[in-house]
C-alpha cells in the first residue's frame, strides 16, 4: 500500500526518504515556517498580523515594499513597478478594457441583427 501512496504520504517515510539526519515534519500548521527556514519567505515576526495568511491579493503598498525589500531601491524591477502603478498608466489599461468591451458588445450587436 505504501508503493500506492507515494514515498511522502506520512511523516515516518518522510523521516526515511529524507537525506537530511534530522527530522522533517511538514504539517498545514508549520509549512510557511519550515519554508521560511529554507529561504522561501522571510522568517515570521511575533506579529501575526504582519504577514498575510493564504492567497490574498497584496496592496499596491505591500507590493512595493516587498519589491523593495527584496530588489532594492534603485533596481529596474522597481522602477518598473512603479511604473506600472502609476496613475497614469493604471488608467490607460482600464480605457483599454473598457474599449475591448465594448467593441465585443458591438460585435455580439452586429451578429444579432446582420447574421
Amino acid at each position: 500500500k505504501k508503493a500506492e501512496e507515494g514515498p511522502f504520504s506520512d511523516p515516518q517515510s518522510v523521516e526515511e526518504a529524507s537525506p537530511i539526519n534530522e527530522t522533517i515534519e511538514a504539517t498545514e500548521s508549520n509549512l510557511r515556517e519550515k519554508f521560511a527556514e529554507v529561504g522561501g519567505f522571510e522568517a515570521l515576526a511575533d506579529d501575526p498580523d504582519e504577514h498575510r495568511q493564504g492567497f490574498a491579493i497584496p496592496s499596491t503598498s505591500e507590493e512595493i515594499a516587498d519589491a523593495g525589500k527584496r530588489w532594492g531601491d534603485g533596481s529596474w524591477q522597481m522602477k518598473l513597478l512603479k511604473m506600472i502603478n502609476s496613475d497614469f498608466v493604471q488608467r490607460f489599461l482600464v480605457v483599454l478594457l473598457v474599449l475591448d468591451v465594448l467593441v465585443l458588445f458591438v460585435e455580439l450587436a452586429l451578429d444579432a441583427f446582420f447574421p
